[in-house]
């Protein structure tokens, strides 16, 4: 097998290592961004292969690598990286991945072995949950890390050469960097995945540092889906004694950093109670509730924009390297679909013979930022006749009436309404073709996952928290001064301005579709 035959996408090589495992033979994954390769490399990855039969090596993408390592990183793209891997002569398969550590690929390849270099213990390995989870040995291997890429530039930056790369970011106020960091961000869904680039941005910055999460007990099943948290804590609702013992459970973990991504005084409280010295939030001006300003000693002023980069200052306060606007969403979103709810959804769709379909969520807390049921129904007869998909009506507590009332107007086929708990969601977004709904958290979730979208706007900004993807649309009528935020049991008449022609034209056009943008009213965002 030549050099370039080795590197292969993760589904295909998933495929090609079928054979050796049927053997019995056992299969090791190593990874790193392995930019300049050096004799600490190769002695690491000769270790590697040590562990078992096939040596598969993961290598950070040029994206991934930049989130990490920052500006002017790395040196080589992520094609010549892989190659010169390849060309060793230990090295049995190379994959490229997007993400910032390999949980997603020990996911899909499931290898007997994982492979980690020595400048990390069995306790600080990122991927430990999910090597445990899948009953896959950690080893430690190579020789001491006392070479380094980094190492190697710094020795040149000072004989004058002008390299950019970055050294690790200190705390923007002097302290020594955070060892164990907690976030806290109570709810709601659209609200929590729109902090979770802040968890993804620190956990580049401090790869060896303990991140936990502070929410509310109901989104339990979300956040235990967040690949890089060391923990989550819930705070139970409607007990004080429940209140009281998380506070306790928090102070135990003595955080030495705590970033409040809510700026209410129940977060801001919490923040302050956790016990840690250094204490992350937003300036009064730009908080919910102003006097939660007053619980934390490191205030930050964000930009104007989307809420994710509003958030993104939080942790850039704390010097970390805040991916851009145009990262895909593997390396914003930490997310992992559980394996047994794609299993779950996936027989569930085959006894119905349904092999593609798109979503559409009509609900959305506020009725005044919903659409109609009755024009969700009709839009799902016109895609489901333009397409050949099948329609999936995603619904939250309290609302089967709603999803009762597009399947009434939807016709035949009828779109199929399922009771979905959290993971099983995820798992119904990711593989959906198409996702339509309002600002509601399943359509933030939606982008978290990658899949295409569509948003239907009126009284909320969609500048402030459209979806965050530049190849997804948003259809909206609204002037400016029917920005009102303004919660009601009526639909607003922003939203009622939108027509089933421009939801449909949109989708089309998202979808790859439609042949010219017709009379959608609409901006990619």
């Amino acid at each position: 097998m030549n050099t370039r035959e080795k590197i292969l996408p993760r589904d295909v090589l998933r495929t090609r290592l079928a054979p050796a495992r049927g053997s019995g033979r056992q299969i090791v994954l190593a990874n790193g961004i392995f930019d300049l390769l050096h004799a600490g490399h190769v002695r690491y990855l000769q270790a590697a292969k040590r562990e078992g039969d096939v040596l598969v090596v993961a290598v950070n993408s040029d994206a991934s690598a930049r989130q990490l390592k920052g500006p002017g990183r790395p040196v080589l793209d992520e094609r010549g990286r892989a190659e010169l891997v390849a060309a060793l002569a230990a090295v049995d398969y190379v994959v490229i991945f997007d993400e910032w550590n390999v949980d997603a690929t020990l996911e899909i390849l499931r290898p007997h072995v994982h492979a980690k270099g020595t400048d990390y213990t069995p306790e600080t390995v990122p991927e430990r949950q999910t090597s445990a989870r899948l009953g896959i040995r950690v080893a430690i291997v190579g020789d001491p890390k006392n070479h380094s890429t980094s190492s190697f530039f710094a020795g040149l930056r000072g004989h004058g050469a002008p390299l950019a790369v970055p050294r690790s970011a200190p705390l923007a106020n002097g302290s020594a960097p955070p060892g164990r960091i907690l976030i806290v961000r109570l709810s709601s869904m659209g609200d929590i995945i729109h902090a979770l680039p802040v968890a993804a941005a620190l956990r580049a910055a401090y790869p060896s540092a303990y991140i936990s999460w502070l929410a509310d007990e109901r989104w339990r099943g979300l956040l235990e889906q967040v690949q890089g948290l060391d923990a989550v804590l819930f705070v139970p609702r409607g007990s004080w004694a429940g209140i009281r013992s998380a506070v306790a459970r928090v102070r135990a973990e003595r955080f030495d950093c705590v970033v409040d991504v809510q700026g209410l005084y129940k977060s801001a409280i919490l923040a302050r109670l956790s016990g840690a010295p250094i204490r992350v939030g937003f300036d009064r001006r730009f908080t919910r509730e102003g006097g939660a300003a007053l619980f934390y000693n490191v205030r930050v002023s964000p930009p104007h924009g989307h809420r994710i980069e509003k958030n993104l200052a939080l942790a850039a306060r704390l010097g970390a390297v805040c991916a851009p606007r145009g990262a895909s969403a593997a390396q914003l979103f930490p997310l992992r679909v559980p394996a047994e709810a794609e299993a779950a959804l996936r027989q569930e769709l085959q006894s119905k013979n349904v092999q593609h379909y798109f979503v559409l969520t009509p609900g959305g807390g506020w009725r005044s930022k919903c659409w109609p049921a009755q024009r969700f129904g009709e839009l799902h007869r016109r895609l489901a006749a333009r397409t050949g998909w099948r329609g999936l009506i995603s619904y939250g507590p309290g609302e089967l009436p709603l999803a009762q009332a597009v399947r009434q107007a939807a016709g035949s086929p009828a779109p199929l309404l399922m009771d979905l708990d959290l993971p099983q969601l995820m798992a119904a977004l990711r593989g959906a073709q198409l996702f339509v709904g309002g600002d509601t958290g399943p359509l933030h979730l939606a982008v978290a996952l990658g899949t295409p979208v569509v948003g239907l706007y009126g009284p909320t900004d969609p500048v402030q928290t459209g979806p965050y993807s530049g190849e997804d649309v948003v259809v909206r009528n609204a002037q400016p001064h029917e920005t009102t935020y303004q919660r009601s049991s009526q639909h607003a008449p922003s939203m009622l301005s939108i027509t089933v022609d421009q939801v449909e034209e949109a989708a089309l056009r998202r979808i790859g579709a439609a042949s010219a943008p017709g009379r959608v009213e609409a901006a990619a965002r």
